[in-house]
C-alpha cells in the first residue's frame, strides 16, 4: 500500500514501460488536453462527455494489450492521476515516446 506521490511513482512506472503503451498514453492525454481547450473556447457539455472516453480508451488499451496488467487507476486512482500528468509533461520534455 503506498502512501505518499514518492513512493508510488517506481511502481508506476513499472506499469508503463513499453514504449507503444507510452505512445498512447501521451496520445490519450494529448487528445484530453485538445478537447479541454476547445470546450472551453466553445462551451458545450457534449466536449465533457468525450474526455473520459478518449482520455482513458487509448490509456487502458496500452495496459491490456502492450502491458497485460492492470492499470493503476483501480487500486491507486489520485496516485494515478496525479503521476499520469506528471509523466505526461516529462515524456513531451525529453525522448522517451522515441522508438529504439
Amino acid at each position: 500500500k503506498f502512501t505518499t506521490l514518492k513512493d508510488f511513482f517506481p511502481f508506476y512506472l513499472s506499469e508503463q514501460a513499453k514504449p507503444t503503451n507510452i505512445l498512447l498514453h501521451v496520445i490519450g492525454t494529448s487528445f484530453v488536453v485538445l478537447i479541454f481547450i476547445w470546450a472551453l473556447l466553445f462551451p458545450s457539455w457534449k466536449y465533457c462527455m468525450v474526455v473520459p472516453i478518449f482520455g482513458y480508451s487509448l490509456v487502458w488499451g496500452g495496459h491490456y494489450v502492450f502491458e497485460l496488467n492492470n492499470k493503476a487507476t483501480f487500486s491507486y486512482f489520485f496516485f494515478s492521476s496525479r503521476r499520469r500528468h506528471t509523466r505526461y509533461w516529462r515524456d513531451w520534455s525529453s525522448d522517451v515516446c522515441s522508438s529504439d
